[in-house]
């Protein structure tokens, strides 16, 4: 159900030209509020296949991410080798 609803994520983009990553409303609601601030609220929509409406959520393409905080940030090992 996730590729399915991803897939028409994709489709349902090209009616939004100026976002540059659409999502729903379960993965929206996994990110930190600062996150959350920087998407714009595109209400519910119709997928195909889909009996119910999915909540969407849109970053505009000249929108930027805040840095995420530090128990968000993936630790690097060094290379021992560099």
């Amino acid at each position: 159900d996730t590729v399915n609803v991803a897939a028409r994520l994709e489709t349902l983009s090209k009616q939004y030209p100026w976002m540059s990553v659409l999502i729903n409303e379960e993965t929206w609601v996994h990110l930190p509020p600062t996150i959350q601030a920087a998407f714009d609220d595109l209400g519910e929509h119709h997928l195909k296949g889909r009996g119910q409406t999915v909540h969407v959520w849109g970053l505009r393409r000249e929108g930027e991410l805040p840095v995420p905080d530090s128990t968000l940030q993936r630790l690097v090992p060094e290379d021992p080798d560099a």
